[in-house]
């Protein structure tokens, strides 16, 4: 686990996160593609703890958790510039056949 990844699991003293995705450099629209991969993967409640370095991730993810079954628990910025988002996977979504 890198050393962003460490920090962000050590802030979620009140909160479970279950898995933590760590983007960053990676600018839009690469943080919420990897996130929506990675969620397709969890399991309905848990959470994903995303940690990224693009000033406009917050945005992002509140546009992506209005368009998804996703629900956005809370984002804010660090002092370092580093932004911390987590989203609560929501129920999946069938695939048309």
């Amino acid at each position: 686990m890198s050393g962003l990844q460490n920090s962000a699991m050590r802030s979620a003293t009140s909160l479970a996160i279950d898995d933590v995705l760590d983007t960053g450099d990676l600018r839009c629209p690469l943080p919420v593609l990897k996130a929506a991969a990675r969620l397709k993967t969890m399991t309905p409640g848990q959470c994903l703890r995303v940690v990224c370095r693009d000033s406009a991730a917050i945005i992002d993810f509140e546009v992506f958790c209005h368009h998804t079954p996703h629900e956005l628990r809370q984002s804010y910025e660090q002092e370092d510039g580093v932004y911390v988002i987590d989203i609560n996977c929501g129920a999946k979504v069938r695939d048309p056949a």
